[in-house]
């Protein structure tokens, strides 16, 4: 099990790494052309008597503003990472970021379905090692490790401990996919949770693999489409 985690979070990085790379390419590169290409057709177009594009006009003044300027901008933007961590680091804050993580386009539903994947298999492991559901679902809600889920699995236990079953939590919290709370009630109804949970767990793992190997067809028109906009700007 631990094993098969390690593997999925290791692909799921690696597949989150490339359009980190190519923004990140991409922004190395409108600094160096603001730095070192925009002056040379400063001085070209200080010749010009005509009215300048309004493209060239901004990148002039971003030229003008980053010398003026680029020891605030250094400090503004290592504030701003330096403070987004400490945020991320709170409560509140963990909460926020992992409610983004689930709805970022593209993106979103991978990390929902890799934490589908993993809910389900450790509690299928859990329940056949005959340990009681309120310590399963316990177990389930400090090592998801997404907080939104893990509250919709606090409320679960909660249910659960009042006698009203599992489902119903998952189904109003809008996060849990209809395949899933359809099965794990088939599961409570029949008896065999833990077979309807490996079920759902190896349906999960197949979604994953296959949306990890079609994400870069997916992104390659988005940064087509942003760096294309970039040289036409």
């Amino acid at each position: 099990l631990a094993e098969h985690e390690a593997e999925t979070r290791a692909r799921v990085k690696a597949a989150t790494r490339y359009p980190i790379i190519v923004i990140a390419a991409t922004v190395i590169a409108f600094v160096v052309l603001l730095t070192f290409v925009v002056p040379r057709f400063v001085e070209i177009y200080a010749n010009f008597k005509g009215t300048l594009p309004m493209p060239t006009r901004i990148l002039i003044w971003l030229n003008k503003f980053t010398k003026a300027y680029w020891y605030l901008i250094i400090a503004g933007i290592a504030s701003l990472i330096f403070g987004v961590r400490w945020y991320i680091n709170t409560e509140d804050g963990r909460l926020r970021w992992d409610n983004i993580k689930l709805r970022l386009p593209i993106f979103g539903p991978i990390f929902l379905k890799v934490a589908m994947s993993r809910f389900t298999r450790l509690f299928a492991s859990l329940d056949r090692s005959g340990l009681p559901i309120l310590q399963i679902l316990d177990i389930l809600s400090s090592t998801i490790g997404n907080k939104i889920i893990s509250r919709i699995i606090n409320n679960v236990s909660d249910s659960a401990r009042s006698g009203k079953g599992l489902v119903h939590p998952m189904q109003v919290s809008k996060v849990f996919p209809p395949i899933v709370t359809r099965m794990i009630a088939v599961g409570e109804e029949t008896g065999r949770m833990d077979e309807m949970l490996v079920k759902i767990s190896d349906y999960y793992d197949t979604e994953v693999e296959y949306a990890i190997k079609n994400l870069s067809t997916m992104i390659e028109p988005i940064l087509i489409v942003i760096i294309g906009g970039m040289v036409l700007f």
